[in-house]
C-alpha cells in the first residue's frame, strides 16, 4: 500500500468502536481528535466510553487503527479527563474545522474545509482549505500539513501559517503524500528501526556463533590497560570481535590500575 492509502478524513475515524487487545472489551467510541496545532500530529483520542462517560485515549496506546475499530493496548488505556495532560490540546472536528487560514503577511488563503489522518508513523494531520463554497463544487483546494501552523488564536478561529506556505501547498492529496508524507513516514521506520537494533545489540538473525582462538593481541600505553581481543566468527553473518581488558600490572605513578569489573561496558 502506498502512504496515501494511509491517509483518511478524519469522519472516517469519529464514531468508530475502540476495542482492547488484551482483553477484546469494547471500551467506547471515538467522538474526536485531539491535535498538536503546531507539530501537526495526533495527540490522542477524546472517547466516550460504554457508560456514556468522556474519557481521552493517549496516541502511544493506539495499537492499530483497523476498518472496524480501533485496537488499543489494555483495558485502562482510556484515562480520565482529570488524569490526562490531553485535555487543553483543541480538538481537529470541534475546533479546528472551518478555522480560517491566514499567512504571517496577513493574506487569507481561505479556511479548513477538511482534515486528514496519517494512519501511520508519524501520525500526521493534514488540512484541506478552500477559499467559497463554489471551490467546494468546483474542486478547487489547497492541501498543507498541520505542522506549518505557527499559531492558533485563543478561540481557534484562525491558524496563522508563513507566507510560503501557499505557494508549497500541494493541489492534491495524493500530491502531498507523495511529496511531503512519504519521505517522514520513511525516516520514521529507519528510526525505529535503529532503535529496535541499539535495544537488541545482541540479537542475530539466522548462523550459528563458532568460538574461535586467536592469539591475544596486546596494546600497551602507560596506564592503560591491556587488551585482548578473541575473534568469534557467525556462520551465515559477519565477524564480530570481543575485547576484554586487563589491568597492567606495573602502572607505577602515572595512575592506579583499575578493576575491569568496574570499567563500564
Amino acid at each position: 500500500m502506498s502512504t496515501f492509502d494511509h491517509i483518511h478524513p478524519i469522519d472516517t475515524l469519529i464514531g468508530k468502536t475502540i476495542l482492547s487487545r488484551a482483553t477484546g472489551n469494547k471500551l467506547g467510541k471515538v467522538t474526536d481528535l485531539i491535535v498538536d496545532p503546531i507539530k501537526g500530529v495526533l495527540l490522542g483520542l477524546a472517547v466516550q466510553t460504554t457508560e456514556g462517560h468522556m474519557r481521552v485515549l493517549d496516541y502511544h496506546e493506539i495499537f492499530s487503527f483497523g476498518k472496524d475499530a480501533v485496537m488499543v493496548n489494555a483495558d485502562h488505556s482510556i484515562t480520565p479527563l482529570e488524569d490526562s495532560p490531553l485535555v487543553g490540546p483543541p480538538l481537529a472536528k470541534k475546533d479546528l474545522s472551518r478555522a480560517q487560514i491566514i499567512t504571517e503577511g496577513g493574506n487569507l488563503l481561505g479556511h479548513v474545509s477538511n482534515i486528514f489522518l496519517h494512519y501511520g508513523a508519524p501520525p500526521l494531520v493534514i488540512y484541506e482549505i478552500r477559499e467559497s463554497v463554489l471551490d467546494r463544487l468546483l474542486g478547487r483546494a489547497l492541501f498543507i500539513p498541520a505542522s506549518a501552523g505557527r499559531a492558533l488564536s485563543d478561540n481557534a478561529e484562525r491558524i496563522v501559517v508563513p507566507d510560503e506556505a501557499a505557494a508549497h501547498a500541494a493541489d492534491s492529496l495524493e500530491a502531498l503524500a507523495a511529496h511531503y508524507v512519504a519521505p517522514l513516514a520513511e525516516e520514521e521506520t529507519a528510526i525505529a528501526a535503529r532503535v529496535r537494533d541499539k535495544a537488541s545489540p545482541n540479537s542475530f538473525q539466522g548462523g550459528e556463533v563458532a568460538e574461535t582462538t586467536a592469539a591475544p593481541v596486546i596494546c600497551k600505553q602507560t596506564g592503560v590497560a591491556e587488551e585482548i581481543v578473541t575473534g568469534r566468527e557467525i556462520k551465515g553473518g559477519e565477524a564480530m570481535r570481543d575485547t576484554a581488558r586487563r589491568p597492567e600490572p606495573d602502572a607505577g605513578p602515572t595512575g592506579p590500575s583499575r578493576d575491569p569489573e568496574g570499567e563500564p561496558s
